[in-house]
C-alpha cells in the first residue's frame, strides 16, 4: 500500500479556512480526510506548524490501529461520526446537536485511538464516576445526573447501530449494573381555574391584536382540551377537526410528521373546544389547509411572546409552556367519567399518544386541589367555585 508523503498529507481548505489532512491510505482502520482540530477547539487550526503536529499524532494513532490487527473494527471516534451522519437523516437538528455534545465528552474520556471493542462495562462505569465528579453549571454543584444519563443514552444508541451492523457482539450500556438516578421534580400543571383564566387572557390578547396572535385564545384552548404536543397542535389542518364525529385527529400531513406511529390518534372534540373552533372557523372562513396558519400563510412555530403576555395577564406565577397544557389535560381527563365510571388510565394513555401506563401513573397523574367527576374535560372558573364550596361543605 502506497503511503502519502508528509508534505502533501496536510492541505489548506479555502472554503473552510483551516488545515485538513488526508489519511485515506489508512481507510482500513477508519482513515479519511479530516479537519485538524486542536483540543478544546471546534474548528480546524489555521497554524501550519500546529497542523503538522496534529497530523503526526493522528498518523501515529492510525499506525497503532494497524499494528494491532484491528482491520474492520472502526475507532469510536470514526464510528461516532458515521452514526451521527445516519441520525441526521431523520432527527431534529437540536437532537443531533445534543447527541454530538454528549459523544464529545465520551470521546474525550476514551481517547482518539479507542476502538469500539475497547469500550467495556468496567470502563463505562469509570466514565460515569469520572463525569459525576465534574462541576455543574451552577457554582459549587456537580454535573447533573440527567446530563450523564443523556450521554449514556447517546452511547447506547451508537452501540445499538454497531450491534445491528455486526461490529460488536453486545451493547455495554445495557449491561451496566447501575446508572445515575435522576430525581425529577413534579411537572407544572394548571388547576382548572388557572386554565380558565389563561384562556380568557389569551382571548383578550387576541381581540386586541390585528396580527399573528389573533388565534391565540383558540390555540391555547386546543392545547388544553386535546393534550396535544406543541407542533401537533400548531400543525393541525382544518380537515383534522371532524365536527360531525366530534373528534380531533393527530396524524401526519404536509406540514409536520409525527415522531412515532403511536402518536397518530384521535381525541374527543369536547363541547368547550367544539364551540370555540366552530366560531373560529366561521369567523376566519377557513375550509382547508392549516387550522392556525402564520401571518405569511405557512406553519406557525413560535408564539412564546404572546403566550407570556397571556400568562402575565392571567396573573399566573407558574412557568407555563405548551407542555404544561399537556400535563393539565392529563390531570383533568383523569378526573372525568366514561359512561358513568371513572375513565380508564389506558384511555388517557392512548389520547396522549403514549405506549406505557407508567408514564400516566408516574408523570402525568397529578392530583388537583379540586377533585370532581364530570363527563367532559372543561375549564370554567364558575364551576370551580361551585365545586370548591361543595367540597368545603362535605
Amino acid at each position: 500500500m502506497t503511503r502519502r508523503r508528509r508534505r502533501d498529507r496536510i492541505f489548506w481548505r479555502t472554503d473552510r479556512g483551516g488545515w485538513y489532512a488526508d489519511f485515506r491510505d489508512y481507510a482500513d482502520v477508519g482513515g479519511r480526510k479530516e479537519a485538524l482540530i486542536p483540543d478544546g477547539a471546534r474548528v480546524a487550526t489555521t497554524d501550519r506548524d500546529e497542523a503538522a503536529r496534529l497530523a503526526t499524532a493522528r498518523l501515529a494513532a492510525y499506525e497503532r490501529h494497524r499494528e494491532r490487527g484491528t482491520a474492520g473494527v472502526p475507532t469510536l471516534e470514526v464510528y461516532a461520526r458515521r452514526h451521527l451522519q445516519h441520525k441526521a437523516r431523520d432527527r431534529r437538528p437540536a437532537t443531533l446537536e445534543r447527541d454530538a455534545r454528549a459523544l464529545e465528552h465520551v470521546l474525550a474520556f476514551f481517547g482518539d485511538d479507542a476502538l469500539l471493542t475497547d469500550v467495556t462495562v468496567a470502563q463505562l462505569t469509570d466514565y460515569v464516576a469520572h463525569r459525576s465528579r465534574q462541576p455543574g453549571k451552577r457554582a459549587g454543584t456537580l454535573l447533573a445526573a440527567q446530563t450523564i444519563k443523556h450521554e449514556l443514552h447517546a452511547v447506547s444508541s451508537l452501540f445499538q447501530r454497531a450491534v445491528a451492523e455486526g461490529l460488536v457482539a453486545s451493547n455495554p450500556v445495557r449491561r451496566l449494573p447501575s446508572k445515575p438516578r435522576v430525581q425529577r421534580p413534579e411537572a407544572v400543571w394548571l388547576e382548572i381555574g388557572e386554565a380558565a383564566r389563561l384562556m380568557q387572557a389569551a382571548d383578550a390578547i387576541a381581540a386586541q391584536s390585528g396580527r399573528a396572535n389573533t388565534a391565540l385564545g383558540v390555540i391555547v384552548a386546543t392545547w388544553l382540551l386535546t393534550g396535544g404536543r406543541r407542533m401537533e397542535v400548531l400543525g393541525l389542518e382544518v380537515d383534522d377537526v371532524d365536527v360531525k364525529a366530534r373528534v380531533v385527529h393527530f396524524r401526519p400531513n404536509a406540514w409536520r410528521q409525527l415522531k412515532h406511529a403511536k402518536h397518530r390518534r384521535w381525541i374527543p372534540l369536547w363541547p368547550q373546544l367544539h364551540r370555540r373552533l366552530e366560531a373560529y372557523l366561521e369567523a376566519s372562513g377557513r375550509t382547508t389547509g392549516l387550522l392556525f396558519p402564520a401571518q405569511h400563510g405557512g406553519l406557525l412555530t413560535d408564539i412564546r411572546g404572546s403566550l407570556a403576555r397571556a400568562v402575565e395577564q392571567a396573573e399566573l406565577t407558574k412557568h407555563v409552556t405548551p407542555h404544561t397544557f399537556r400535563h393539565t389535560y392529563a390531570a383533568t381527563r383523569m378526573q372525568t367519567t366514561d359512561h358513568g365510571a371513572p375513565v380508564s388510565p389506558y384511555t388517557v394513555m392512548r389520547e396522549l399518544g403514549h405506549s406505557s401506563l407508567a408514564l400516566i401513573e408516574q408523570t402525568y397523574g397529578h392530583l388537583m386541589q379540586v377533585r370532581h367527576r364530570l363527563p367532559a374535560v372543561e375549564y370554567r372558573e364558575a364551576k370551580v367555585l361551585e365545586l370548591e364550596e361543595r367540597h368545603e361543605r362535605a
